[in-house]
């Protein structure tokens, strides 16, 4: 090998923070089954344990259908809903399209919506859930100045948090986990609104807009054109993409070897 770097083997890669990623994450394809309430299963570790997921995210396959999550710190049930492909606020699409009803050990129950149950159980369509395991129920956190509440995973690379826009010009959020994010997505749920989304490789001065096919786009104010610490993420909270008084959402992560890479390439 060159000077300064090492041979490509894995004895040279780094200890992984997590030997068992099955713990915190797993994919399950599920066939709708309208006109009843079930439990969708699958969410096991690699010793067969059943984990609790703390985030559901659905989408359907067979069908065209926005993507659709509901977290453990805002709450499962049929006001909970948000569409990561569209601007709505939390709850927008009612109870009569089916709704995550709450978890349980190894997933999620899906709870009927009848005859138009399209976003998690409509008969014979197909189905992807994404499940996440964070820190179960929501703790308080005021490492920044506008506290939030948080569930953070124990391997502190995923935290899900929500907290309550101000008025305050230049603010900070506490997001829990132990290291500076790579990610962080959030989003007004009491109103219409964008998925703001920090991307490391893309610096501070930039987001992208997860419900949005646009390019990543420039800004001082979404950022406070800051980049997140291993305690806090920035932004303004004057008006211009944060609501004084509304409630938000956001979801964090951060690498994490053998759970979580984050990067970005040049295509060729």
């Amino acid at each position: 090998a060159p000077t300064g770097f090492k041979n490509l083997n894995t004895a040279n890669l780094p200890a992984p923070t997590v030997k068992d990623p099955s713990k915190y994450f797993q994919t399950v394809i599920y066939t709708g089954d309208t006109n009843n309430n079930r439990n969708i299963t699958g969410f096991q570790d690699a010793a067969g344990n059943n984990i609790t997921p703390d985030l559901v995210w659905i989408k359907g396959r067979s069908n065209a259908t926005s993507h659709y999550l509901q977290d453990v710190v805002r709450g499962f049930g049929g006001s909970k809903e948000l569409m990561t492909d569209g601007t709505q606020a939390e709850g927008s699409q009612g109870t009569g399209n089916g709704y995550i009803g709450g978890v349980v050990a190894g997933g999620f129950t899906a709870v009927d919506g009848g005859t138009n149950d399209v976003y998690v159980n409509e008969n014979g369509r197909t189905y992807v859930a994404w499940m996440w395991k964070a820190g179960g129920s929501a703790g308080s956190n005021s490492n920044g100045s506008i506290t939030s509440s948080v569930s953070v995973a124990d391997h502190g690379g995923f935290s899900i948090g929500t907290f309550t826009a101000g008025s305050n010009g230049a603010i900070t959020i506490g997001h829990g986990l132990s290291r500076a994010p790579d990610i962080v997505i959030v989003k007004d749920t009491s109103a219409t609104g964008q998925w703001w989304t920090y991307l490391g490789p893309e610096g501070a001065g930039k987001y992208v807009a997860l419900n949005s096919d646009g390019a990543s786009a420039s800004s001082t104010a979404v950022w406070n054109n800051t980049a997140p610490t291993s305690s806090v993420f920035s932004t303004q909270d004057n008006g211009a993409w944060l609501t004084a008084g509304n409630d938000h959402v956001f979801y964090a992560f951060a690498k994490t070897p053998g759970l979580i890479g984050i990067g970005s390439y040049t295509g060729n």
